[in-house]
């Protein structure tokens, strides 16, 4: 799957480079005040290495510069509109978000985020309810070689969420 996905970013690269159709352009981003983090990347230290985040400059302020054109400027819209289109049809998730702390929890134990989980049960007169869990990452057998790294319990949504003041 990953190699799938590298050729997939290297020809979206090419198809939204401006460089095919005969122009690069020079300032599209600029350095500033350090965004506030919501918590430290796993593993990382909470103190970042760099004192600055990157922001991006609006297409207005960039500075063009002409190189050779490898496709027509038409060409290069047209996929530019047709690329439009997709953006406009693609299909969101009908339920919308599910887990309100979803990569906001980290494990105490071994740092990985905690993830929402969405179960059913259906009680013994036939009734069907469902409920949402948290569960920390570090639990999965399957995303480290069959070995879970932590083995911190699941805790039910509703408490979670109460706790956190969100509710």
């Amino acid at each position: 799957m990953g190699g799938h996905r590298r050729v997939l970013d290297e020809i979206w690269g090419v198809l939204t480079n401006p460089a095919y159709k005969g122009a690069t352009a020079f300032g599209k981003t600029r350095l500033g005040e350090r965004r506030p983090r919501l918590r430290p990347p796993r593993g990382a230290s909470e103190q970042p290495r760099r004192n600055y985040s990157k922001y991006d400059v609006p297409k207005e302020k960039w500075t063009y510069i002409p190189v050779p054109a490898i496709i027509s400027e038409d060409l290069f819209e047209v996929v530019q509109g047709i690329m439009a289109d997709n953006r406009v049809r693609h299909r969101e998730r009908l339920r919308g978000p599910t887990h309100l702390l979803q990569g906001l929890v980290v494990c105490s134990q071994c740092g990985y985020a905690d993830h929402g989980v969405r179960a059913s049960k259906t009680t013994p007169d036939g009734t069907r309810y469902s409920y949402t869990y948290y569960k920390c990452g570090g639990t999965s057998k399957s995303h480290f070689g069959g070995q879970r790294v932590c083995s911190n319990e699941t805790v039910g949504g509703k408490a979670l969420e109460q706790l956190s003041g969100v509710t």
